[in-house]
């Protein structure tokens, strides 16, 4: 472009207007030209230009309080400090087996021992894969002896991450089996129970658990009292900080109850089941000289931290009572079939002494360790669970 030179000042001054003009209308040219190659509501490369609706949102991490919301937005198992992402009512994520796995995005994992059960079942993109996860602590250590062929086709359908096929082999292959190979097989229905029942994760083919919609005025009691649990087991089973603070809509994991037990004297043992699936197994003492009776006994009432008095030196102790013979928790018995049929007074009861386990040392009573009482006395209801005493 050849530029014009003149000492006219006005002449100067029109030639520097239509530059500018000439530049001007070459951006709006531009700027144009571009609008008519951009489609309506695509985006650039940068992602911006997207057009964002109501009914889109996008996903905001929600970082973990010291106090959860009403929703339970949070994991309670989550680190502290962590972000995971908002799941509000729907938290509750079935586990599909019949679906292949999600691809495992590597470096995102967390370490698996960083991963508790409950973080596996609510994991967030970029987790591992909450089947491997449940699978592989369901798994526990290989045993370094031989096992049976039906144990092995258990561990079989366990290693593939078919739990439920797993446990139902499993619990076939105890009733089959004495111990020391029962009590092997024991254990790994109790980590099964963990990996399927005791913790917010859902399988969709587990026909032990189910999922339940929170409805207007249901409280965790009467949700509970519809599925034959206790409240303290079913706010465990979902990590509630608190079981009076659940909202409408919220999504909880449920046990098709209620949970009964049956006891093998020879053995000492207490085996909790649902549906016939043995969940736990706890060893028991027993009443002296055979003094425990065998039969059908309903649990009729219980108590958390109850006064005792010795029916025969009439000797009593308080509540909070260190020296209280029975521990911290009491289940009464009714005898309602065999043996049992019309006897009260029996009861199943913790102990303050732990030598007593795996004797027969109590009055009749069944007794169990500390720890094992307290379990025990969240999973069974009263009116509802059942205790089956046999030689």
């Amino acid at each position: 472009m050849a530029i014009v030179q003149t000492s006219n000042p006005r002449t100067r001054l029109l030639v520097a207007l239509l530059m500018l003009v000439a530049v001007g209308a070459l951006v709006g040219y531009v700027r144009w030209y571009k609008a008519r190659a951009v489609p309506t509501g695509s985006a650039d490369a940068s992602g911006a230009g997207a057009p964002m609706t109501t009914a889109d949102p996008p996903m905001q991490p929600t970082a973990l309080r010291a106090e959860p919301s009403a929703a339970w937005e949070t994991s309670a198992a989550a680190p502290a400090g962590s972000a995971i992402p908002s799941m509000g009512a729907s938290a509750m994520t079935p586990i599909d087996l019949t679906q292949p796995a999600p691809a495992d995005t590597g470096d995102a994992n967390p370490p698996l021992s960083d991963v508790s059960p409950h973080d596996a079942a609510f994991a967030p993109p970029g987790r591992s894969d909450p089947v491997a996860e449940l699978t592989r602590r369901a798994v526990g250590t290989p045993p370094t002896t031989p096992e049976p062929d039906d144990v092995l086709r258990a561990r079989r359908a366990l290693v593939s991450g078919d739990l439920v096929t797993a446990r139902r082999m499993l619990n076939d292959a105890a009733r089959r089996h004495a111990d020391p190979i029962r009590s092997t097989i024991l254990g790994e229905l109790a980590r099964l129970a963990d990996a399927t029942i005791f913790c917010p994760a859902l399988l969709t083919d587990d026909p032990l658990v189910a999922m339940h919609v929170v409805g207007r005025g249901e409280t965790l009691l009467s949700i509970a009292r519809r599925f034959h649990i206790t409240d303290n087991l079913l706010a465990e089973i979902n990590d509630l900080p608190s079981k009076n603070r659940i909202s409408i809509g919220q999504t909880l994991k449920v046990i098709r109850g209620p949970l009964h037990g049956a006891i093998e004297k020879k053995a000492f043992r207490l085996d909790v089941l649902l549906d016939g699936v043995i969940v736990r197994s706890f060893p028991v003492g027993l009443g002296e000289n055979n003094k425990t009776p065998t039969g059908r006994w309903l649990i009729r009432d219980k108590l958390a931290n109850p006064a005792w008095t010795h029916p025969y030196t009439r000797e009593h102790y308080n509540a909070d009572d260190p020296d209280n013979p029975i521990g911290e928790y009491w289940l009464g018995l009714e005898g309602i079939d065999g043996a049992a049929v019309g006897k009260r007074g029996f009861g199943i009861h913790g102990t303050i002494d732990p030598s007593s386990i795996g004797r027969e040392m109590s009055l009749g009573c069944i007794r169990l360790a500390p720890a094992d009482i307290e379990q025990v006395y969240w999973m069974f209801v009263s009116g509802e669970s059942t205790v089956e005493v046999r030689d």
